[in-house]
């Protein structure tokens, strides 16, 4: 799915996500969430589904930050923020209402949003597969997931278990 369809099913998983229970961010909640001097925020609904592994990146609060089968369940929904005046973007998963987070000290996780650096996010430009890196605006490395070493931030370096389509 890809493009105008990889939206019509976001949305369609925000519904389905309502009616089982689970909350949206409203447009108000996303406008406070936006660093000072920020003009509008855009929250979107995906699913990140790894290149690599064909797993979907996940939060719970019994499991934690880990990728398994994709299912059409809440843990694996993440709202991706974006503002007009940054680049970066606040990946919140729709089940935990926490953010995925990189650092030097604790490494990759899912906590608390707080708008640090270490939330932010980078995509790369999309390849002709229409996937992309996630790379840390404060640690700079990638997102990756491997079947030896599971989803991990590591450093950048192209392969396939580095790219992501928001599916």
């Amino acid at each position: 799915m890809k493009g105008a369809t990889t939206r019509a099913a976001g949305l369609l998983a925000v519904a389905l996500l309502a009616v089982l229970g689970f909350a949206a961010p409203t447009a108000a909640a996303a406008v406070t969430m936006a660093p000072a001097g920020s003009v509008a925020a855009e929250v979107w609904p995906v699913f990140l589904w790894n290149k690599h592994t064909s797993r979907c990146l996940e939060d719970s609060f019994a499991g934690g930050l880990r990728t398994l089968t994709c299912r059409d369940v809440g843990t694996q929904v993440w709202y991706e923020t974006s503002w007009e005046t940054i680049a970066e973007r606040e990946l919140r998963n729709s089940h935990t209402n926490r953010c995925l987070e990189d650092s030097f000290v604790a490494g990759l996780r899912a906590v608390a949003c707080n708008l640090s650096s270490s939330q932010g996010w980078y995509q790369s430009e999309p390849r002709s597969d229409f996937t992309w890196a996630l790379r840390n605006a404060h640690t700079g490395r990638c997102l990756d997931d491997s079947f030896a070493a599971g989803v991990r931030a590591v450093a950048c370096n192209g392969s396939n278990s580095q790219r992501w389509d928001p599916v």
